[in-house]
């Protein structure tokens, strides 16, 4: 078997009646687990090393940021459809997924992240505030800043921090 890194748990694709995993693996491959059995599995084709691994759960989206110092968001839904089983059914027209162009097995896609933001530092950990895909945040803590991300991407803000970061919480204060 692959040697995980790192997993998230929550209920992926508005589940509401249980909960999933999904495990990333150190390949930079990712398989999602229900209470049955594997659910899919898909490889991020441009990871040399794996990095944080966040679900968003106000937009159904995961974060994650490997050694190219980018963060990529990506939906569920692409990374199932995305998955080489094809057993995922879901309704409504799902975009995100280009196949290469010079690809010898016409059956693997390449997954197409829903946004990128180049924030140029090691990212150690996500967080995400917010309930609503309109005001949810998501916040990158790196190397020597922190950054607030928008669910679409865009740069929120930036602190560069003058000591080394161990550990990220993030809470909500009331103030929108």
């Amino acid at each position: 078997g692959l040697n995980a890194y790192s997993m998230c748990v929550g209920s992926f694709g508005s589940t509401s009646d249980h909960d999933m995993i999904i495990v990333q693996s150190m390949d930079g491959g990712v398989t999602a687990y229900d209470y049955e059995g594997e659910v899919f599995s898909c490889h991020f084709h441009d990871c040399l090393a794996p990095g944080p691994f966040e679900y968003i759960c106000c937009t159904d989206t995961f974060v994650i940021s490997a050694s190219d110092m980018l963060v990529k968001c990506y939906k569920y839904q692409v990374l199932a459809i995305s998955s080489n089983q094809g057993t995922i059914s879901t309704p409504g027209r799902i975009s995100g997924c280009q196949k290469p162009e010079n690809s010898s097995v016409s059956s693997k896609r390449h997954v197409m992240p829903d946004w990128v933001c180049n924030v140029g530092e090691c990212v150690r950990k996500f967080a995400a505030r917010g309930a609503s895909p309109a005001s949810c945040d998501i916040v990158a803590l790196c190397e020597h800043s922190l950054f607030v991300l928008s669910s679409t991407g865009t740069m929120k803000a930036c602190k560069i921090l003058n000591f080394v970061p161990v550990s990220l919480s993030v809470y909500s204060t009331g103030v929108p």
